[in-house]
C-alpha cells in the first residue's frame, strides 16, 4: 500500500497508477476549489478503489464555517461547524486528514462518527462548497 500526494492532473494519476508495482491505496490532495475539488480525481480514484483523503479541508472553505445556514445547522445537530464540514465531506466519501497534538481537538474530530446528515443537509453543504 502507498500514499499518493499532490496528484492534481489525471492522466498523470493514471501514468502512476498503470506504471507502478505498488499501486497507491490514498490519493492525499487539498480539497479546495482551485482544483475543482478533484471532483475527476475523485471519481476516478472510487472507480479503482482508492481512498480520495483531503487536506486544507477546513482551511480551504474557513468562509462555510461562518455562515448563518452553517451555524443553524450545527445547532440543530448539536455539533461544530468544523464537525458538520467534515462529516459532509465523509458523506461525499471522502477521508478528511486532520492533524492535532491536542487531546481536545482530536476528541471534536471523532465527533463525526456518532451522526449522519439529511439528503437535504448535504445538498445544502453542497451548494455552497461546490457553487
Amino acid at each position: 500500500m502507498s500514499t499518493c500526494s499532490n496528484a492534481y492532473e489525471l492522466d498523470v494519476l493514471e501514468r502512476l497508477y498503470k506504471d507502478a508495482q505498488v499501486k497507491p491505496a490514498v490519493v492525499q490532495n487539498r480539497f479546495y476549489s482551485d482544483s475543482g475539488h478533484d471532483s475527476e480525481i475523485r471519481a476516478w480514484c472510487k472507480e479503482n478503489g482508492i481512498y480520495y483523503q483531503s487536506f486544507w479541508t477546513l482551511t480551504a472553505h474557513r468562509h462555510l464555517l461562518k455562515e448563518p445556514w452553517m451555524l443553524r445547522l450545527s445547532e440543530a445537530k448539536g455539533k461544530t461547524p468544523q464537525q458538520i464540514f467534515f462529516r459532509f465531506v465523509m458523506q461525499q466519501g471522502i477521508v478528511p486528514l486532520t492533524g492535532t497534538t491536542d487531546a481536545a481537538h482530536m476528541q471534536d474530530d471523532q465527533g463525526v462518527l456518532d451522526f449522519t446528515l439529511t439528503e437535504e443537509e448535504v445538498q445544502t453543504v453542497a451548494r455552497a462548497t461546490y457553487g
